[in-house]
């Protein structure tokens, strides 16, 4: 198997372009090949608790937000206003407050929102329906970190993504 590392679903394809050029110069078909992804979940009761959560983590989102990416979500200079205050996700991850001083929430939210499961309850069907992108695009497992609350999230998956899921 292979791990793609933090992919959103939407940028797979050229991911799955990749791994299905490496499985092509085998010299023995891969008859249970695996597609693995790490992904980052913050989805709470508390929805600025989840979101509080997840801004606090972005430093280390996108290959360390790297403008190649962000430009996904963002437009080029943002992408690069984004990289010239780094060490504002920075700080906000290693003050544990998830305030990213300088920049527009409009910028975080969709930085949260592009590169991690982020959201109260009310947003788990969309949460949902990426996973089920994933898995169209050739994923075929995914590593969920859990942050503050674990057992929190184990419940909301257990109870409410897995069913749905399977």
């Amino acid at each position: 198997g292979v791990f793609v590392g933090c992919t959103p679903p939407e940028l797979m394809e050229p991911a799955m372009e990749n791994v299905n050029t490496g499985i092509g110069r085998r010299d023995t078909p891969a008859d249970d090949f695996r597609v693995n992804t790490f992904w980052a979940w913050h989805i709470k009761e508390d929805k600025e608790a989840a979101h509080r959560e997840s801004r606090r983590e972005l430093a280390w989102r996108g290959r360390k937000l790297d403008p190649d990416l962000l430009v996904n979500w963002l437009t080029a200079e943002e992408a690069q206003f984004v990289q010239d205050n780094f060490q504002a996700y920075v700080d906000a991850y290693f003050d544990r407050s998830g305030i990213v001083k300088g920049v527009p929430d409009d910028i975080n939210d969709r930085l949260m929102h592009g590169m991690t499961s982020t959201g109260g309850l009310d947003e788990l069907d969309r949460e949902i329906e990426r996973f089920k992108l994933f898995q169209k695009n050739g994923l075929t497992e995914i590593a969920l970190r859990l942050h503050e609350d674990p057992m929190d999230a184990l419940k909301i998956i257990g109870e409410r993504v897995v069913p749905a899921l399977s």
